[in-house]
């Protein structure tokens, strides 16, 4: 692809063609760390070059990137100029301020595009092959009923039928081949440079600048302004006079077009040219005018799809050189009451296009006239009038959240959308309508980490954007609620008082009560837990619900310390042997008596041990010693041997001797009481 500069009057040398023509190159390329070096680099090199293609933000061109239908309209109508926008206000996905709102209306306009529903356009989506093949081939206004040349192609049934007649007619032309294994792939999603290569395959050259044109063109050529000549070259294809030519002139003078001329707009004066089809008039704009007779041998063949308006013959019987009569109207735009542009509409077409103004905060919805009626195409006006500029105010959507989340108390619903003209007449959500989460205090709200008290604070933070919608994530702000702890009727061992007498929802499971050996307890009692002062309820650890005070005062429980059993435990004493046990030990509780039916039969024991004691029975030898023999219980009190019997109170563990009143005894103790030996006198 080139664009055809060269007019007459200019003298270029050779060495200014060869220096010049790298630098283009170089444009196109030394700024894209991506661009392709295969068998795309001269395609997307004249996409680039031609302004049909742009890289991205990050200076990528992504060739491999699917095309979606928007880039599709923006490269589309800079092919061919268009300028003329259709109304595309049906479509809800399609917003005022997204870059490609224009390039979609003037798509559309051209018949390029079209909804995927009534309301829906789905900008973003990819496109497929043979809806690109299809849509371009519209443009070129190109179809055939010969399915022959689809043969070549081995997927040609996975072809729709809609696509086919369009497919065959470009694939006829060379303008669309299959893949190296044969194949079309017309339900695959055309790439960038894909696209760049068709677009190559077909046009040419692009004529962008007005002048007189005088070397051979290759190739489609498209015509994208006005006041154009055309004068003594070959035009190897279709010569397209473009949407953006408007009403502007075009001259074909001593041309031969070895294919068809296809006006889509102009006033076109043909003279001594050869065409190899035929003329073709297809201006979705309006009128095409022709400085030529109807009757003349380059238009024999002339398709009109729309109107074209020829050069008449006097009524007289001579010929009128006159040109169409010309209506012409001025459009005043105003913006706010301030003129912003003015339009002179000449036989229903522009004089100029014009961008649609811009007011932060606000899409613009269209031009109106005095009687409130939208004017979608200025070439439809009938007047000479003022048209205003309406706009609306764009709707920011608001979304209320928060880390931990909050609730809404009494059935409250916060505001969901706004805009600026609502900015006094809808409010933040106040603070007495969230119910904040447990254990935090409800602040304020933020944006950004920045707090905002009203929509007003969120416009002059600079949080709206000024010319697309936005959805806003508007977060509560907390801080952390603190809970107290006190401690009555209680008297602390030194250094033992509590420090840290608050927490909150984040330290509670850490918060540690005081333990019992910190405590004073009364005599006679001892600490067993902490209990709530007011509900008299047992408080363990520290817990914050629903119903926490702010304040929860503790105090301890006592209880009696439990006495302790102690054991008595009766011995038998025999002269010179160790004690031994009789009976069974008895438990009794600290500080009681030990009842006199629990004491051993003691003269039963006497007996015994007498009969098997040969040395205390030899000292009774031939009497009665059953009857002299008295037993008694002893135990030691202070260090001295102490009569035992139920009144004795009993406060620790302690042994009983069973001993006989009628002998002369001599105890040996060490600590504890313990009888060592005995000894008979």
């Amino acid at each position: 692809m080139r664009v055809c500069k060269r007019l007459i009057g200019m003298l270029l040398t050779v060495a200014m063609l060869f220096s010049m023509a790298p630098a283009v190159f170089a444009e196109a390329t030394s700024k894209n760390p991506d661009f392709p070096t295969g068998w795309s680099r001269e395609a997307m090199s004249a996409a680039v070059n031609n302004g049909l293609l742009s890289g991205y933000e990050d200076g990528t061109i992504r060739p491999e990137a699917n095309l979606t239908r928007a880039q599709f309209a923006a490269i589309i109508t800079r092919a061919f100029g268009a300028e003329t926008k259709a109304d595309v206000s049906a479509y809800k996905d399609v917003l005022t301020g997204e870059w490609y709102y224009n390039d979609i209306a003037k798509a559309v306009k051209m018949g390029a595009l079209q909804g995927k529903s009534a309301t829906q356009m789905d900008p973003d989506a990819p496109i497929t092959r043979q809806e690109t093949f299809t849509a371009v081939a519209k443009i070129f206004v190109l179809s055939s009923d010969d399915m022959s040349p689809l043969d070549k192609f081995n997927d040609k049934e996975q072809i729709a039928s809609w696509a086919a007649p369009y497919m065959a007619a470009l694939t006829k032309r060379g303008y669309v081949n299959g893949d190296h294994e044969g194949n079309s792939n017309p339900e695959d999603y055309i790439s960038r440079e894909e696209f760049a290569q068709f677009m190559h395959n077909s046009i040419r050259t692009y004529i962008t600048k007005p002048g007189t044109y005088t070397d051979d063109l290759e190739g489609i050529t498209v015509v994208r302004v006005g006041d154009v000549t055309l004068k003594d070259l070959k035009i190897t294809s279709d010569l397209i006079i473009g949407d953006g030519v408007g009403r502007g002139n075009i001259v074909v003078s001593g041309v031969v077009i070895e294919k068809r001329l296809l006006a889509r707009g102009g006033t076109i004066k043909v003279t001594n040219s050869k065409l190899g089809d035929f003329v073709v008039v297809n201006n979705v704009n309006g009128t095409t005018y022709f400085k030529n007779y109807r009757n003349e041998a380059f238009f024999k063949n002339i398709v009109e799809n729309t109107k074209a308006q020829f050069l008449t013959h006097s009524s007289g019987g001579g010929s009128s050189s006159s040109t169409p009569s010309d209506t012409v109207y001025t459009l005043t735009l105003k913006v706010d009451g301030v003129v912003y542009d003015t339009i002179t509409v000449t036989n229903g077409i522009p004089n100029k296009s014009v961008s649609d103004p811009t007011k932060d905060y606000y899409t613009f919805d269209g031009w109106y006239d005095a009687g409130n009626n939208k004017v979608t195409n200025f070439g439809t006006v009938t007047a000479t009038q003022e048209l205003n500029a309406k706009f609306v105010a764009i709707p920011y959507e608001v979304t209320f959240a928060g880390e931990p989340a909050f609730t809404w108390k009494d059935a409250y619903t916060p505001i969901t959308s706004f805009t600026v003209d609502e900015l006094t007449t809808k409010e933040l959500p106040p603070s007495e309508k969230v119910q904040a989460p447990l254990g935090y205090i409800f602040e304020y709200w933020k944006i950004n980490g920045n707090r905002v008290d009203s929509l007003e604070a969120i416009k002059d933070g600079g949080y709206l954007p000024t010319a697309t919608t936005a959805t806003l994530a508007i977060t509560a702000h907390y801080s952390l609620k603190e809970y107290r702890v006190e401690y009555s009727g209680v008297t602390w061992k030194d250094g033992c008082a509590p420090t840290v007498l608050t927490y909150n929802i984040t330290n509670v499971s850490s918060y540690v009560l005081p333990q019992g050996t910190d405590v004073i307890a009364p005599s006679g009692q001892e600490f067993k837990y902490w209990k709530n002062a007011n509900t008299g309820v047992r408080v363990d650890t520290l817990t914050i619900t629903e119903d926490t005070a702010d304040v929860i005062t503790l105090t301890p429980h006592f209880e009696p310390i439990p006495s302790e059993p102690v054991t008595v435990t009766f011995y038998r004493i025999y002269s010179n042997l160790p004690p031994f046990i009789i009976g069974t030990p008895l438990s009794i509780e600290k500080g009681t008596k030990v009842n006199a039916a629990a004491f051993p039969n003691a003269q039963d024991f006497v007996r015994e041990g007498y009969k098997e004691d040969a040395n205390v029975a030899s000292l009774y030898a031939g009497k009665e010693w059953t009857h002299k023999i008295t037993p008694e219980f002893w135990y030691v009190k202070d260090g001295v041997m102490t009569t035992f019997d139920e009144n004795v109170e009993v406060n620790e563990d302690t042994s009983v001797y069973l001993l006989s009143k009628s002998l002369s005894l001599m105890l040996t103790y060490e600590l504890g009481g313990t009888v060592q030996a005995l000894q008979v006198s």
